[in-house]
């Protein structure tokens, strides 16, 4: 395998791309509109996430329950920097029982992501 990537439709487009862009601060690969469906491709650490307008047309919607997470080297920096870029934080970065500080924020479509900080190797 040579690549992967989380896809996702997203019902609001340009706010999921403000999300991933401004909030987050991922950088774009590739755009694209085919006759209507745009789409986007944002660099996300190791892999990328691709999503779509609602336009698109990929039958079932997924999985429920599934959260998209990123190793980051400060938890308290970046989850500083996420408040002032007006992210909705779900909690505060909290030392987890595996070594793990991590902190969740409220994404587009009810996307919970977890950021965390390796701060132990158990």
């Amino acid at each position: 395998m040579a690549e992967f990537r989380v896809v996702f439709v997203a019902s609001d487009y340009d706010a999921t791309l403000t999300f991933f862009t401004e909030t987050m601060g991922l950088d774009v690969l590739r755009e694209f509109d085919n006759g209507g469906t745009r789409g986007c491709i944002v660099l996300a650490a190791g892999g990328q996430l691709e999503f779509f307008d609602s336009n698109a047309d990929w039958g079932a919607s997924g999985v429920d329950g599934v959260r998209l997470a990123w190793e980051i080297s400060d938890a308290d920096a970046e989850y500083r920097r996420l408040i002032e870029a007006g992210a909705t934080l779900l909690s505060a970065p909290t030392v987890q029982p595996w070594g793990h500080k991590n902190f969740a924020v409220d994404g587009p479509d009810g996307w919970v992501i977890t950021l965390f900080e390796v701060t132990n190797i158990a």
